[in-house]
C-alpha cells in the first residue's frame, strides 16, 4: 500500500469510528510506525480533513442532523476604524481603538523581530517536530524592517493632530507624578480594573505604604539594582557605561551623608533624576500627606524587625502611589483613588521606534531624536550632547535605547519580557541578567552602616527560561505538540 492509499484508508476507519482513534491503533493496522500515522494526519489536515486531536486519539468531525446557521462577520479595514483616542475619565474601561489596534500590531512585530524570536536563539533552532520540520525560524532582516514600517504606522497616526503625545508641562516631577492618576494624552490603552484598592486593604496601596504610616504594611519591596540603573540629575550614570561616562554628581562613599528635603540621608539619593524620586521610596525620603521621615534602617521606625521582612531590601515602589491616599486623619487625604491602570502609553512606543530602526538605519536621526523626547520629558540632556560618539554608533545607540527602557518603564511589566526577546536575562545583574545575586541595603544596621550593598539573594536563571515549558497536560492532549527547549 502506498501513501496517499493508506491516508484514504485512515480517512475510511475514522469515518466509520465514532469514538477516537488513536495513533498507535492506526500504526498496528497499516503495519507502518506511529511517527508515519502522525505525519499521514498532519497532510490530511492541510488538504482540509477536519480530524481533532484528543488525549484518547483522532476523530473526524461529523454534519450534524437540523438547523444549520452560518454567521457572517465582515473585518472592516484598519483604515476604516473610526474610534479616535479617549482621553477622558468618563470612559473608564478598556475602549479598544484604532490607535490601539495599531500599537497593538507593531508591538506584535517587535516581538517577532527580536532576537528570541528570529534567529538568535541557538537551542530554538534545533528544535523540529517529528516529522522534522524546523519550529523555529533563521534571522530574518525584512522582519525588523516590517517593525519600523508598522511602528511608524502608528506614529503617523498618534501624530496626526495630536492624538497621543508626552504629558511634557516641562515641569517633570509633575508630570511624571500625574501620568499614572488620571487619563491624559500619552496613554494609547487603558483599563480601570486594578488592584490599588482601599488603605486597608491586601491591595498595592497598602504594600506600597511604609509600617509606620497608618494601614500600611511596606511589602512592594524594590532592588538595588534598579535604583542604581537611575541616572543622576544630569542624565548620567552613576557608573560609566559604554555610552555615558559617570557622572561627577555622585559620591566616592555611598555611607556619607548629605542633606535632602531638610533630612540626612546617603548621597547615593541626592542630585538624582526625577524618575527616581517618582518610583522608589527610600529612607530619608518624606511621606505624602504626613511630611513623616520614612526610615528603613535598623532602629528606625521602618525597619523589618517588627514585620515579616518589610522591606526587605531597604526600599518600597512609590510609583503610581497617589499622593492624597493616606490611612491618617489628615484634611484632604482619601483612603482610595481611583488610577487608570496603564497598557500602552506613547513614551514606550517612541524607545520601541528608537530600538528598531537603530537595528536597520543607525545614522537615521530619528533613533536619538525619539529617545530624546523620553529624556528631556524627565528633564535631562540629549545622548549626543553628553557623549558625541554615540551619534549613529548601533551598539551604543542599542545600549542607550535598552538603559532608557528600563527607566522609564520600570515596574510597569516590560522589563521581563524585554530582556527574554533581547536575550539578555542570561547576563550578569544590573545588565539584565535575572540569574545570580541580587542586593539591597543592608536592613540589619543601623546608619551609617545600613547604606552597604548587601546580597539579598541568589536567583537562577538558565537558557530553558526563555520560554516556559509547555504543560504536560497540553503535551498529552496532542501527537504533535513539541516541547520548548530545554525542558
Amino acid at each position: 500500500m502506498n501513501a496517499q492509499s493508506r491516508r484514504n484508508a485512515i480517512m475510511e476507519v475514522l469515518k466509520a469510528e465514532e469514538k477516537p482513534v488513536s495513533a498507535s491503533t492506526l500504526a498496528k493496522q497499516f503495519n507502518v510506525s506511529r511517527q508515519i500515522i502522525v505525519g499521514d494526519i498532519a497532510l490530511l489536515r492541510a488538504g482540509g480533513a477536519d480530524i481533532s486531536a484528543t488525549p484518547k486519539g483522532y476523530v473526524l468531525a461529523r454534519e450534524r442532523e437540523g438547523l444549520v446557521r452560518s454567521i457572517v462577520c465582515k473585518h472592516s479595514g484598519m483604515e476604516e476604524m473610526a474610534q479616535e483616542p479617549y482621553h477622558d475619565n468618563e470612559n473608564l474601561r478598556a475602549v479598544p481603538t484604532k490607535g490601539a489596534a495599531l500599537a497593538l500590531r507593531a508591538k506584535l512585530w517587535v516581538y517577532a523581530a527580536s532576537p528570541l524570536f528570529n534567529g538568535g536563539w541557538p537551542e530554538a533552532l534545533a528544535l523540529t517536530n517529528k516529522d522534522g520540520k524546523r519550529l523555529f525560524p533563521d534571522r530574518n532582516d525584512s522582519k525588523l524592517q516590517t517593525a519600523v514600517d508598522r511602528l511608524r504606522d502608528f506614529l503617523d497616526y498618534a501624530e496626526q493632530g495630536s492624538r497621543y503625545e508626552l504629558l511634557n508641562t516641562g515641569n517633570p516631577d509633575d508630570d511624571l507624578y500625574k501620568l499614572f492618576q488620571e487619563y491624559n494624552r500619552e496613554i494609547i490603552w487603558a483599563t480601570s480594573t486594578n488592584s490599588w484598592g482601599k488603605l486597608g486593604e491586601q491591595k498595592f496601596d497598602t504594600f506600597a505604604t511604609p509600617r509606620s504610616q497608618p494601614q500600611g504594611q511596606g511589602g512592594f519591596h524594590v532592588l538595588q539594582e534598579l535604583v542604581d540603573d537611575f541616572y543622576m540629575k544630569d542624565g548620567k550614570p552613576i557608573k560609566a557605561t559604554s555610552f555615558l561616562p559617570k557622572s561627577e554628581l555622585y559620591p566616592a562613599n555611598e555611607a556619607e551623608m548629605g542633606t535632602y528635603n531638610g533630612v540626612q540621608v546617603s548621597k547615593m539619593y541626592i542630585d538624582r533624576e526625577p524618575r527616581f524620586y517618582n518610583t522608589v521610596t527610600f529612607s530619608g525620603m518624606k511621606w505624602h500627606m504626613s511630611n513623616q521621615e520614612i526610615q528603613f534602617y535598623r532602629g528606625g521606625r521602618d525597619d523589618n524587625s517588627v514585620a515579616d521582612g518589610a522591606p526587605l531590601t531597604g526600599y518600597l515602589l512609590y510609583k503610581r502611589m497617589n499622593r492624597t491616599v493616606y490611612g491618617g486623619n489628615i484634611s484632604g487625604a482619601v483612603t482610595s483613588k481611583y488610577r487608570p491602570v496603564i497598557i500602552f502609553r506613547l513614551a514606550e512606543f517612541y524607545l520601541l521606534y528608537a530600538e528598531m530602526l537603530n537595528e536597520v538605519d543607525p545614522g537615521n536621526a530619528d533613533v536619538l531624536k525619539y529617545v530624546n523626547l523620553v529624556r528631556r520629558r524627565a528633564g535631562l540632556d540629549d545622548l549626543e550632547a553628553l557623549n558625541p560618539a554615540i551619534e549613529g554608533n548601533q551598539t551604543l545607540q542599542r545600549e542607550a535605547i535598552r538603559r532608557e527602557s528600563r527607566i522609564e518603564l520600570a515596574t510597569e511589566g516590560q522589563r521581563y519580557f524585554d530582556v527574554r526577546r533581547w536575550m539578555i536575562a542570561d547576563k550578569a545583574p544590573g545588565e539584565g541578567g535575572q540569574g545570580g545575586d541580587f542586593h539591597g541595603m543592608n536592613v540589619d544596621q543601623a546608619q551609617p552602616a545600613f547604606y552597604t550593598r548587601t546580597k539579598l539573594q541568589t536567583r537562577s536563571f538558565k537558557n530553558k527560561n526563555y520560554l516556559y515549558p509547555i504543560p504536560l497536560d497540553e503535551i498529552k492532549r496532542s501527537d504533535v505538540l513539541v516541547q520548548n527547549p530545554g525542558w
